[in-house]
């Protein structure tokens, strides 16, 4: 089986093809997507062209993206998987999509306004361009279903945990891989309590034992827990109710929280780690500060969920990248954990960053959402 998994957000677009033969999973060719605003630019293996006008209507994009992706690939996919942000309280499991699955998926756009369209946009377009292909879509939330009951609660009337206002968590998918990727590497580990981080353009944390989540610093939307490249994480609900007294539109409450927060907010730079950790700007400093306070903040609350930790681990973007954020979040951690970093280690990103006297373990493992999305769909169909 060949499996074309693809990975959608609002500015670009990932795309790997595996092949599944024998029980093994080979990676044949990726390409990554920037949308531009008039053009496609595409980097990847094996490319016949790197660029691709923009279509006159940008709902179109996704439809030529994917176009010129499968153009690439040829008649190699048997399916085609989608990571879609939200499953919602019905999808507990991943689905190979149809007609009833895809009305279900439309109906929780208003839970992930800013993820989920994109999701629809790319199903709708492979629909579109190869109809007889079978799709599946992967769910973020489906990891985080296995929270205890008081872990998915507001304190809310009871009616709204019924209408689905609860917990929900994100980043499932990198979540699960990092969990069964450490699991092969230390087995002896692998049912310890693990406090893993995804930091990277979206950030948040999970808190797993026995291989599944019990805590997860997101909760009903995408912007909740930890500041992220332009969303807020955490703030007291009372400021919306304030903005809103105020004369303020649903749409300029929306642009807040999902446009112009975060790192962008605080440092009024942008909302790129890298390039505030490069800059010698006050502004990206004191942005910075306020990203691993938070950090270490929800730190806190996940370990006292999982009634402590053995295992931190470091995963996306900056969590995998970033020498000087894990070492300087490390040593917040090490005032209230036994844990221990090894510089030199941590420098090189080594697999375990952690000194060798250092009770509580660290790591940097990379993760790999599509590759758990192509088990997934093997599963599915076979």
């Amino acid at each position: 089986m060949r499996v074309f998994a693809v990975n959608a957000g609002s500015a670009t677009l990932k795309a790997a093809l595996y092949q599944i033969e024998g029980g093994k999973t080979e990676r044949l060719n990726h390409f990554h997507v920037r949308f531009q605003p008039d053009s496609i630019s595409v980097t990847g293996q094996y490319l016949t062209d790197g660029w691709v006008k923009m279509p006159e209507q940008w709902q179109d994009r996704y439809l030529a993206a994917l176009g010129f992706l499968l153009d690439q690939v040829g008649d190699a996919p048997d399916v085609v998987v989608h990571r879609v942000v939200h499953g919602g309280p019905d999808f507990s499991d991943h689905q190979v999509i149809d007609d009833k699955v895809l009305a279900g998926l439309k109906a929780l756009v208003p839970f992930a306004p800013l993820h989920q369209p994109y999701n629809l946009a790319l199903i709708e377009a492979c629909a579109q361009l190869r109809p007889r292909i079978k799709q599946v879509a992967c769910f973020d939330t489906v990891f985080h279903t296995s929270l205890p009951l008081v872990a998915k609660r507001y304190a809310l009337p009871r009616d709204c945990y019924d209408r689905g206002e609860r917990v929900y968590g994100y980043h499932g998918l990198s979540y699960e891989y990092i969990t069964r990727k450490f699991a092969e590497l230390q087995p002896e580990a692998a049912n310890s309590r693990l406090l893993i981080a995804h930091l990277g353009s979206g950030a948040s944390l999970c808190g797993v034992i026995d291989g599944k989540s019990q805590a997860t610093s997101m909760g009903f939307s995408t912007f909740e827990g930890v500041p992220m490249s332009t969303r807020p994480g955490h703030i007291d609900p009372g400021l919306i109710v304030y903005w809103l007294q105020q004369g303020w539109r649903l749409a300029d409450v929306e642009q807040m929280l999902y446009k112009r927060s975060g790192l962008l907010g605080l440092s009024g730079i942008s909302g790129d780690y890298q390039q505030l950790d490069q800059s010698s700007a006050v502004e990206a400093k004191e942005a910075i500060e306020a990203f691993i306070y938070q950090v270490n903040r929800a730190c806190g609350a996940i370990v006292a969920q999982l009634g402590g930790v053995d295992h931190v681990i470091f995963t996306a973007g900056i969590g995998e990248h970033s020498a000087g954020l894990r070492s300087r979040l490390t040593a917040l951690l090490g005032g209230w954990l036994p844990l221990e970093l090894d510089e030199a280690a941590n420098e090189n990103a080594e697999l375990c960053i952690s000194a060798i006297e250092s009770k509580v373990k660290c790591w940097v493992l990379p993760t790999n959402e599509e590759a758990m999305m192509v088990a997934h769909a093997w599963r599915l169909l076979t």
